[in-house]
């Protein structure tokens, strides 16, 4: 098992980290992703600060993940944040070389705009979040969590999503 933890920018400029197998853990304040992160496990991306916001996919926050950066990814699992991240802001991501989207934060998960089209479209996502989730997906199967205030709206953009439970 190869777990790293970092408390700077990760930048891998055109290089690669690849584990074969068990989890690869980033901790830091801010994330560069040029190279490529590649495990058939669990790739964990978080924050290394409590109450430090995400932007997804052009969402603003303190630590930013474009949709390209999130591509660069190859693993059964895609962990972004952890249970005291700040809240995160979700725009347009659609994650190409996972499994499965972990999204955690003691905060909540929104969309950065109000429209129709899907701001997450996976085949496998999860949400866990404490303050609420607003967002519209494109997923087959979904599974939320949401542990304090603050409502679960998620819309189905594409139709045939299952809706399942969160285990740890």
């Amino acid at each position: 098992v190869m777990s790293r933890s970092l408390v700077a920018t990760i930048s891998a400029s055109g290089s690669s980290v690849n584990t074969g197998v068990g989890t690869v853990s980033a901790t830091s304040a801010d994330v560069d992703l040029d190279g490529t992160l590649t495990t058939t496990g669990v790739v964990k991306l978080q924050t290394s600060t409590a109450g430090r916001t995400i932007g997804l996919g052009g969402g603003s926050g303190n630590y930013n993940l474009t949709d390209a950066e999130l591509d660069q990814v190859t693993a059964g699992s895609l962990e972004v944040g952890r249970s005291n991240s700040g809240n995160i802001l979700i725009n347009n991501i659609s994650p190409a070389n996972t499994g499965k989207l972990v999204l955690r934060t003691g905060g909540s998960v929104t969309e950065c705009s109000a429209d129709a089209a899907a701001d997450i479209t996976i085949a496998n996502l999860a949400m866990d979040s404490a303050t609420g989730v607003n967002v519209d997906v494109d997923v087959t199967n979904l599974a939320v969590k949401n542990s304090g205030a603050g409502g679960v709206d998620v819309t189905d953009t594409a139709g045939g999503m299952t809706v399942n439970s969160i285990t740890n």
